[in-house]
């Protein structure tokens, strides 16, 4: 077994991050994904607390 990991090991050659002018619009996606990630968890934290107190 190699140390590499499963992720690298299907990358050819030293895998390398994208320079900032090469990115396009990643960073845009990213913050969206956030965001729209933070509506969720705190969706369901309020789902969750008030399914729970009257189950």
């Amino acid at each position: 077994m190699t140390s590499t990991p499963r992720i690298r090991a299907f990358l050819p050659g030293r895998p390398r991050l994208p320079a900032a002018s090469h990115a396009g619009n990643a960073p845009q996606v990213f913050r969206e994904f956030g965001r729209t990630l933070g509506r969720l968890e705190r969706a369901a934290a309020t789902r969750r607390s008030r399914d729970g107190e009257g189950a």
